[in-house]
């Protein structure tokens, strides 16, 4: 196996292994040492020299990790990591629109042609792809937002740092595509191959009062210089206006090399009219991020190869480019916020690249009001924080960054950055990469940080820090010789810089996958926080990943229970604080309103509260699925946010049924008893996946089959999939095998075929299946489904199955409804979802249990919920096109619909 290869192996072990164990938490260390040993080729002492790291000890090391993680949660009774319901009202106000034609991976036929004022390409053949994904650069000039996008910045982020471990292949998910070098799209210099799914970025007005977005992209044949200067910018990730001009900036292409990229380009408009003012570029900078405006003058933050600087904007309608240095930092200048009378910046170190200082807080001089800084003021900045405060490992403290910050209710709140993986990629740089599983899982969770939360106040002449989200222990990398740091070492975990437990919870809000404190704002005096989430990019890679590499997967149980509880948590998520002494509440935790918008990039509050998202899911395009879409969003949040007196009780809700369940430490309703009145019987005899010994042969009355002539009992029918009442008596239908039959209809949309699967508790035959009628591989552990009724009044189940041909195609019984002494069960008359073939029905006799018939209504393919309304019997079903709602008008005679 060569190096490339086995890197991406270990790599999909660890991040299995990783968001298996923190979001599944059950896996104990027999199964951790299983996934991490899972048919992963170590490489071999000649491709890389650092030594295993001792495998008990990396165990260990992992499960205390990880332990500590969850018990920080048990241990706050007010952390919260489950899905709120929004109350502010969420509208989109504009969304990026498919701009090329996508016919494959380094297709000469793909062609890129974006619309003015964002409207859809035409696109009769080949996929519709949406390049521009984030909102990057956001501000407001009277009515109007102004805001700059960047196309496809995932795939440039992420390339970096693979081709930085030696790979470079093209990736394309099911979500997004990433060319790299085999992009098609001309450029006016070569670019390295992992920017080359670059394009031109995008600038646009959007008027609140009357609703309009309107382009302000400089057209070559209107604005020459303008336009040129586009074709040089990287995107536009900085915007600020004072007066009448707005300033909107990005780094250039060349730029966009981390630690030797030179120059930033700059685009100003007329506030009032919209008019293109111009474009230069400041070729002595490589970044330009935050602006900040204080007694009435613009500040802006940039970044150097050497540095950073804080700016004073000095220009005017008719000179717009003029800027005096009165900031000198020792790192890229990233975010701003005006706290006790002083410029707060958080720098991004720039150790990593080989110069500067580490990450954290700079300060300027005191600025007395209606005042300003100078340039004589650009040597008396001071540093009162820096990122070992609180980070012990010194290679993930030289890859953490400053995020987002804020003055909120006396004291300043600031937050870090960490891009998945590149502290990982820092740490291969300085150690070597590891020459095993169990040494790269260890490196991954030992780097692998969520964000954390810090205030303080009274920065001069002593500071006063908090750690409100954090860890209290970190882990640790120390080499075993300093003179030779490839030679090998170990992790352990240590205190944090600060020596103190998080007041709040831990890292991330509690969501191991938020790793950007990407933006914050105060609105209604509420302090808001938004996130980079990438757990949905998580999950669109961990398949993928071992199938384009042609790898063998860990076991699928433990993707399946990977992905299952993570789905509830895609999405960036928006937390607030209610005031100084209350944690944070979380307004929304999906994506505010679309879970592919995996970060929350930029806010403004005006009244109305505005956010920008990043959302590079590029082949998201399709308007007639049921899943959202890519390309940025322009968000208003509006309404009055949960009371602030009932934020804390509602924590300690969330809390009491969500974790404490989980360590099961109390009754979740200890008023009430529970009781088990029916259990579905194994029904068949179960040797082996494809075994032609295998024999499924229900006894009526739902008694367990005997096996005691060989092999091992096994329970098909797995779900209540329809329930009713009528009288005393509970009426019900089930689904056999439904988790088999989803991930089936998995593997028939992908149009691969899945092997058999059998875990410790479940097993998916599919098409080695020998008990079910020709189907297509995916289904072929579908059985029939079973009828029941229950007498409360007596304890008895009684089977209903009917012996009706027509059960035979029906996928299973997923509805049940009842009106006077009728009783119907109903299911889709395809196996296969979302085939239009009809949908099965049978009825029965309520009083005497007697079965009526059944029949196939065509025209439809799914029916789940019956409801009775002043009398009337009412079912909603669904079509190949939408849905509709059916009344019942027959009788006990004349059953059909």
């Amino acid at each position: 196996m060569g190096t490339k290869k086995a890197l991406t192996s270990i790599l999909l072990t660890l991040i299995v292994f990783t968001a298996g164990t923190l979001f599944s938490q059950n896996l104990s260390l027999d199964q951790a040492k299983q996934v991490a040993n899972s048919n992963v080729t170590s490489l071999t002492p000649a491709e890389n020299k650092n030594t295993s790291v001792d495998e008990t000890k990396f165990l260990e090391t992992a499960d205390e990790w990880v332990k500590q993680y969850l018990s920080t949660w048990k241990n706050t009774s007010n952390a919260v990591l489950t899905k709120p319901t929004a109350s502010m009202q969420i509208d989109v106000l504009a969304k990026g629109q498919p701009d090329e034609c996508f016919h494959g991976i380094g297709s000469p036929l793909n062609f890129y042609d974006p619309q003015w004022d964002n409207q859809p390409i035409n696109c009769p053949a080949g996929t519709l792809k949406v390049n521009q994904g984030y909102v990057w650069g956001m501000t407001k000039s009277g009515d109007n937002l102004w805001f700059g996008t960047v196309a496809n910045m995932h795939a440039l982020v992420l390339g970096g740092i693979l081709s930085n471990l030696g790979i470079t292949d093209p990736i394309q998910t099911s979500s997004w595509v990433a060319e790299y070098g085999q992009s098609q799209y001309p450029t006016l210099a070569p670019l390295p191959d992992f920017l080359k799914d670059w394009r031109p970025p995008r600038m646009f007005v959007y008027d609140t009062q009357n609703d309009i977005l309107s382009e302000k992209t400089p057209r070559q044949i209107t604005e020459p210089v303008g336009y040129a200067v586009l074709q040089t910018t990287g995107g536009i990730r900085g915007a600020g206006t004072l007066g009448d001009v707005v300033l909107m900036g990005g780094p250039t292409l060349a730029g966009l090399v981390p630690g030797v990229g030179v120059g930033i380009n700059l685009f100003a408009f007329h506030a009032q009219t919209g008019a293109f003012l111009g474009a230069t570029t400041l070729a002595q900078y490589n970044d330009i991020r935050s602006f900040l405006v204080v007694y009435n003058e613009l500040y802006v933050g940039v970044g150097s190869n050497i540095g950073g600087n804080v700016l004073r904007w000095i220009g005017d309608v008719n000179d717009p480019f003029q800027f005096e240095v009165v900031g000198a930092l020792d790192g890229d200048a990233a975010n701003m916020a005006f706290f006790e009378n002083r410029i707060f910046v958080s720098t991004w170190g720039l150790q990593m690249f080989g110069s500067g200082g580490l990450s954290g807080l700079w300060m300027s001089p005191e600025i007395a009001p209606g005042g300003k800084l100078e340039f004589g003021d650009s040597g008396n900045w001071s540093k009162p924080w820096q990122i070992t405060e609180y980070e012990p490992d010194i290679m993930t403290a030289q890859s953490t960054f400053g995020g987002a910050l804020a003055a909120y209710d006396g004291y300043l709140y600031w937050g870090t950055m960490n891009v998945p993986l590149m502290s990982l990629a820092a740490h291969i740089g300085a150690y070597g990469i590891p020459q095993d599983a169990q040494g790269m899982i260890s490196a991954f969770l030992g780097t692998g940080r969520a964000i954390s939360i810090f205030r303080g106040r009274n920065f001069t002449p002593g500071k006063q820090v908090e750690l409100l989200y954090g860890m209290v222990s970190l882990p640790q990398y120390t080499p075993d010789d300093l003179l030779n740091p490839t030679a090998g070492g170990s992790w352990e975990l240590v205190t944090n810089g600060m020596g103190a437990m998080p007041l709040y919870g831990p890292s991330g809000f509690g969501n191991f996958f938020d790793t950007y404190t990407w933006s914050m704002a105060v609105h209604q005096n509420e302090l808001f926080v938004g996130t980079f989430d990438w757990s949905y990019l998580l999950s669109d890679l961990l398949i993928y990943l071992g199938q384009v590499m042609g790898l063998p997967m860990p076991d699928m149980s433990l993707i399946d229970g990977i992905l299952a509880p993570m789905a509830n948590f895609f999405g960036a998520d928006l937390f607030r604080f209610t005031s100084n002494d209350l944690p944070a509440f979380p307004e929304d935790i999906s994506g505010v309103g679309n879970y592919l918008n995996y970060g929350v990039r930029n806010m403004i509050s005006d009244g109305d509260l505005y956010m920008g998202t990043a959302n590079p899911m590029n082949l998201m395009t399709d308007l007639a699925d049921s899943k959202p879409e890519g390309g940025w969003e322009l968000l208003k949040l509006s309404g009055q946010p949960t009371d602030p007196e009932d934020i804390l009780a509602m924590l300690k809700l969330f809390w009491q049924n969500i974790y404490l369940n989980i360590y099961n430490c109390c009754d979740p309703s200890p008023t009430l008893n529970k009781w088990l009145l029916a259990k579905a019987a194994p029904d068949e005899c179960y040797f082996g996946p494809g075994d032609p010994a295998n024999n499924y042969n229900p006894q009526y009355g739902n008694l367990p089959i005997d096996c005691s002539g060989g092999g091992d009992p096994k329970v098909n029918q797995a779900y209540v999939w329809g329930l009713t009442s009528s009288g005393d008596n509970l009426w019900f239908g089930t689904w056999a095998n439904g988790l088999q039959q989803v991930l089936g209809t998995m593997s028939t949309m992908i149009g691969i075929d899945f092997p058999p699967i059998q875990t410790n508790s479940w097993v998916a035959e599919f098409g080695a299946s020998k008990l079910s009628p020709p189907l297509p591989q995916g289904f072929g552990d579908w059985r029939p489904p079973r009828m029941f009724v229950f007498e409360t009044k007596t304890w008895r189940l009684i089977e209903k199955t009917p012996p009706d041909p027509l059960l035979q195609i029906t996928s299973g019984i997923r509805s049940a409804g009842s009106l006077g002494d009728v009783v119907f069960f109903g299911g889709p008359a395809s196996i296969i979802p979302g085939a239009a073939t009809g949908i099965n029905l049978f009825a029965f006799n309520a009083q005497t249990g007697l079965y009526l018939g059944s029949t196939t209504i065509p025209g439809y393919n799914d029916i789940r919920r019956w409801l009775v309304v002043n009398g009337v019997l009412y079912a909603g079903v669904g079509t190949a096109t939408g849905g509709k709602v059916l009344k019942w008008t027959g009788s006990l005679t004349s059953i059909p619909v």
